[in-house]
């Protein structure tokens, strides 16, 4: 016959195979939802500097711009009974000589689920993070583009990666002084 020990496995065995059944089940439930929220952007005049890189001591130079924004979003609708937060980011992105795509994310925003309506509006926004490129790629150029992205962080299930409209952000030809 078999052991308490084999037992023991079988039974186990049995009931992880329902609680991942359940599980997957909870999953299909709201993995097929595909929801934009109402997003609103407004970038403010752009202010472009040049700066000394620190790591470099041939005295290269870095763009920097200086930027705030307006962000009115309303991420309700995204909220299920599978949303345990929402982590929010605003990310630019640009292309340069050197490099095809540059990304850089320069807000984020964490949203818990019973914390909050799911609304988040803010005006003249300073970035959390230092908007710089590695050279001299920002002056003037024309396709910047400023865009929300947001991952849902669920119960079960995978964790998606949601981006909404980009909206461009124009970078002046001359620098600040």
């Amino acid at each position: 016959m078999h052991t308490f020990l084999n037992r023991a496995n079988a039974l186990f065995a049995y009931a992880f195979s329902c609680v991942a059944t359940v599980t997957f089940l909870c999953f299909l439930s709201t993995a097929l939802i595909d929801q934009q929220p109402e997003v609103d952007i407004l970038a403010h005049p752009v202010k472009l500097v040049s700066r000394h890189q620190f790591r470099h001591l041939h005295g290269r130079k870095s763009d920097k711009a200086d930027l705030s924004f307006d962000i009115s979003v309303d991420m309700s609708s995204l909220y299920n009974w599978n949303v345990k937060e929402l982590f929010l980011y605003i990310v630019a992105e640009y292309a340069t000589d050197d490099n095809e795509l540059n990304q850089i994310v320069l807000w984020d925003h964490i949203m818990e689920r019973h914390k909050g309506d799911g609304l988040v509006q803010e005006t003249s926004v300073r970035p959390e993070y230092d908007f710089f490129d590695d050279g001299q790629g920002l002056r003037g150029n024309k396709n910047v583009t400023l865009g929300l992205c947001w991952n849902i962080i669920p119960n079960a299930g995978t964790l998606p990666r949601k981006c909404n409209q980009k909206i461009d952000l124009p970078l002046p030809d001359n620098y600040w002084s």
